[in-house]
């Protein structure tokens, strides 16, 4: 880090060799932002003041960039995490700082209604919840979603989380969707048929797409869906299924816990929606500079 005529420089490193096809030029936006600012950037440096890598999702291409998370969070440097947005999918990208879920940082909230209404989301009433499966969606366990929070597997909590709930519900039906990337067991943790009821449904990829899958079909026919930090939850409520999580969900705020109730909330969304909308940004607009000055003054807090 340096200053000029007084202005602090940080000096960012990419990492483009461990980047999805479909996100180099998202990272190519990025970097060219940030010289544009006046940033100094870099490539594939260890002692960087902040690190960018693609997805906190470490496998395949990405798993190098495990190594880098874990070095620039142990010497409390922040790293910014861009990834596939869920507002338009492959082509809108997130952009948060230590993470992609609601505990990373993506800019101040409560903002206006204006991309919303720019964006084609639309919010569906609420659904009827006395009928309908209960869908439980799964997530990877090579994730930092998963893992920053837990010491156990994907599909442990799964059937953990089912097993809890029939202690109060022994007839709704669940429907257990894992990632599409991340193999499920059941034989690693137990018996399906003492969970009663839940049943196993594949994702099913759609044709001519990069990699979106038939969640929407699921949805149909559910009255809940719980999901524990990933972009399941953003669908569902969305499409007006009720949804619980854990706290480090982007749908913390319109979710409730992950425990058997026979009280389903069904808060007001406009807000939540609103400030979704500031999370996710197109190529061209992350190239303009604005997701990065949203992020500029946290950065400078967080660098030493």
């Amino acid at each position: 880090m340096c200053s000029k005529n007084g202005v602090r420089i940080l000096k960012f490193s990419i990492f483009p060799n461990s980047t999805a096809k479909n996100g180099k030029p998202v990272m190519s936006a990025y970097a060219e932002a940030l010289v544009n600012a006046g940033e100094t950037v870099v490539e594939n440096d260890m002692d960087a003041d902040v690190a960018i890598i693609w997805s906190v999702l470490f496998q395949g291409n990405m798993s190098r960039n495990k190594q880098v998370w874990e070095h620039y969070r142990k010497n409390n440097k922040p790293v910014i995490v861009l990834e596939v947005g869920v507002v338009k999918r492959n082509i809108t990208w997130r952009c948060g700082i230590n993470g992609i879920t609601g505990d990373a940082y993506h800019g101040p909230d409560n903002n206006p209604d204006d991309r919303f209404k720019q964006s084609g989301l639309e919010i569906q009433p609420w659904r009827d919840t006395t009928d309908g499966n209960i869908i439980i969606c799964g997530q990877h366990d090579d994730s930092a979603q998963w893992f920053t929070h837990n010491n156990q597997s994907v599909a442990q909590w799964i059937y953990n989380t089912v097993e809890s709930w029939r202690a109060y519900d022994e007839v709704s039906t669940f429907i257990v969707r894992p990632h599409p990337r991340n193999k499920f067991d059941w034989n690693k943790i137990g018996s399906p048929d003492k969970l009663g009821y839940t049943r196993l449904q594949q994702p099913q990829k759609i044709q001519d797409t990069y990699d979106d899958f038939d969640f929407d079909k699921a949805l149909q026919q559910a009255k809940l869906v719980i999901n524990y930090n990933s972009n399941p939850a953003i669908e569902a409520v969305l499409s007006g299924v009720p949804i619980m999580t854990h706290h480090s969900s982007r749908c913390w705020p319109v979710a409730q816990e992950i425990k058997y109730t026979e009280v389903i909330q069904k808060p007001d969304r406009q807000q939540w929606a609103n400030d979704l909308c500031y999370q996710e940004w197109t190529e061209s607009e992350i190239r303009s500079g604005e997701p990065f000055q949203r992020i500029r003054t946290k950065l400078e807090e967080l660098v030493r």
